[in-house]
């Protein structure tokens, strides 16, 4: 069978987007099948550097475009999104033609991996699947009620773009197209229109990568509790959450002295430091820059516990990776991290509590799992639970 991609993110060695391009790409073409990518031709000289230093698969082709430099203004102008917009339906433009020399028996649309964002190639006449798609997780307005102005209508304004899904006309037509449909949450399917969501199912668009971690060590005798989170700073991706969670910690007469390591960049990195003094827990907090994977993965042997509260991912790659190593996990019951964890690798908190009510949860999760006779227990189920989570089970799902 011929297949095309369409993946606008879609690069090596990267993480988010361009990983869940780049994992669907080669683990669809271990499948046996032709794989074509249409991708952004601005990804060729990182995949071409990267296939002269490992074997490209025979099956594999790459269709690579942009939109003329002259159109660049778009996306300094009007954002990344309007771009993406007219870049697929160049991108269909572009696999039309390649259609009518190949044939192609199925095209997917793999990234961007959002609900708000339409595709044509639902028009070549072929079977369409549509996602896996998430972002159609929005947070509790309570949780996101204090957050500074800034990211408070920023949020606000992706509740809008959410529900303006269900009305898009574009999106009517990418779904009327599909074949198939295929959301990351119940959340992002309630976004469909019921016309069409008897072409939805539910999956996950990432899955475990690091499946060759080792297994955390577990030492005895602990002197101290060691936290962990990844993450932008962002106010959604809730890393206000885990610190807030430290006082809660330093109530509690069963912990003991505990730590939290906040690796990550972003524009709130300042605010969430002015928090931490505020709060008088600046000195328990480490703050990491972004670090390359093999690093990650020394952080990931050495904690005790990942703590993600964020409000809407609708993935959590982090998390994944973190189970894989054998980290147990405390996150909110929303979007993918809500799916990926199970109460045998950490624990899920109630995000309709309120946001002190969250944090004393997320604090009372961390001492659920680090008590000594449930601690071997979780590490042993965050392996066992990640390994459930492969690239090679969901491609072939949706094949």
């Amino acid at each position: 069978m011929k297949i095309l991609l369409s993946a606008y993110a879609c690069e090596p060695n990267k993480g988010s987007e361009p990983s869940v391009g780049w994992n669907w790409l080669l683990n669809s073409a271990e499948t046996n099948n032709e794989v074509w990518v249409v991708t952004r031709k601005n990804n060729q000289s990182v995949i071409e550097k990267y296939f002269r230093e490992n074997i490209q698969s025979e099956n594999t082709h790459f269709i690579y475009y942009d939109l003329p430099s002259k159109l660049m203004f778009i996306k300094k102008m009007f954002g990344i999104y309007l771009y993406y917009l007219f870049w697929q339906l160049g991108a269909f433009i572009a696999a039309r033609r390649i259609h009518k020399k190949v044939s192609f028996d199925q095209v997917h649309h793999v990234t961007f991996a959002t609900i708000r964002q339409p595709s044509f190639m639902g028009l070549l006449g072929i079977p369409f699947i549509y996602g896996p798609v998430g972002g159609g997780e929005s947070p509790p307005y309570h949780l996101i009620k204090n957050f500074p102005w800034q990211p408070k209508r920023k949020e606000l304004m992706r509740i809008f773009a959410n529900l303006w899904v269900k009305f898009d006309p574009l999106m009517h037509f990418t779904f009327y197209t599909a074949k198939k449909i295929v959301v990351t949450s119940a959340q992002t399917k309630n976004l469909v229109a019921k016309f069409y969501r008897k072409k939805v199912d539910i999956k996950l668009a990432i899955a475990q990568t690091n499946v060759n971690l080792n297994e955390k060590k577990i030492t005895k005798g602990r002197t101290q509790v060691k936290l962990l989170f990844i993450g932008r700073y962002e106010y959604w991706k809730g890393a206000h959450l885990c610190i807030k969670t430290l006082v809660e910690l330093n109530k509690s007469k069963d912990c003991l002295p505990v730590s939290l390591t906040l690796i990550g960049e972003g524009p709130f990195k300042k605010s969430l430091q002015s928090l931490a003094c505020k709060l008088g827990v600046d000195s328990q907090i480490d703050w990491q820059p972004w670090m390359k994977q093999s690093e990650l993965e020394h952080h990931y042997s050495t904690h005790d516990v990942f703590v993600f509260p964020s409000l809407h991912d609708s993935g959590g790659m982090v998390v994944l990776e973190s189970l894989a190593a054998s980290l147990p996990v405390v996150c909110l019951d929303l979007g993918g991290p809500a799916t990926i964890v199970d109460e045998s690798s950490g624990v899920i908190v109630n995000s309709q509590l309120s946001e002190s009510e969250v944090c004393k949860s997320i604090a009372k999760g961390v001492l659920t799992i680090i008590d000594s006779n449930n601690y071997v227990n979780y590490c042993k189920n965050a392996k066992i639970r990640a390994n459930t989570f492969t690239w090679e089970d969901l491609v072939k799902g949706l094949l």
